[in-house]
């Protein structure tokens, strides 16, 4: 939390007792915290995310265009144009949420008469940035070309849909990358319908989850 959030819970506002600010702001800051304020903004953990989905983007196009006679390039092509898509719109989310907290007054008048519409409306780029987490760690711990085939089978499988809202909260036509693309991972030994192609992947998701966390 920034020292100005910090200041501003022991201030008094118009309209507002210090108790009030104080919970209020505490509320608020809650909901703040996975994006990130001055002067520590970009130490959050959304901000540390869509960085890592830039690394991801730049990769991953980089990736389909050397290996662009290969079938599977067009899924990491794809996923660079997805991720590429949802970091122009959590940029624009995040300048939006982050711009509310400039009127702190404001924000606790909005936050006393509808606090469930401001929350989702802070909530917007955790919600459009929900998942790439995963795919991000997939990639990093991919290991050599082959590794990396295996890893964009699977992030293909993984890119989230878009949100349906997404063209109104920025205000921009949304294009789905993954029309007319459909992929499942199986072994080269069993087919999908028994479901035990998927027990090798079991311990690694668990220690991607515990990075996640």
């Amino acid at each position: 939390m920034s020292l100005l959030w910090l200041a501003l819970r022991s201030a008094a506002l118009p309209g507002f007792t210090r108790d009030v600010v104080a919970r209020e702001l505490d509320a608020l800051g809650t909901l703040f915290a996975p994006l990130g304020l001055p002067p520590d903004a970009d130490a959050a953990r959304l901000p540390k995310l869509l960085a890592a989905l830039v690394v991801l983007r730049a990769e991953t196009d980089v990736w389909a265009r050397v290996n662009a006679g290969e079938p599977i390039a067009s899924l990491s092509a794809m996923v660079s144009a997805s991720a590429a898509l949802v970091i122009a719109a959590a940029a624009l989310l995040l300048q939006d949420a982050r711009g509310l907290a400039t009127d702190v007054p404001g924000l606790l008048a909005q936050w006393t008469r509808t606090p469930e519409g401001l929350t989702a409306r802070i909530a917007r780029t955790e919600w459009l940035l929900d998942g790439w987490d995963r795919i991000v760690l997939l990639w990093r711990d991919a290991r050599w070309p082959a590794g990396q085939r295996a890893a964009l089978l699977e992030m293909a499988q993984l890119v989230p849909d878009l949100p349906l809202e997404l063209a109104d909260w920025t205000g921009q036509h949304v294009a789905n990358p993954q029309a007319g693309l459909d992929c499942r991972v199986i072994s080269l030994s069993e087919g999908w319908r028994t479901g035990s192609a998927s027990f090798g992947l079991i311990a690694r998701n668990e220690r991607l989850r515990a990075r996640c966390a």
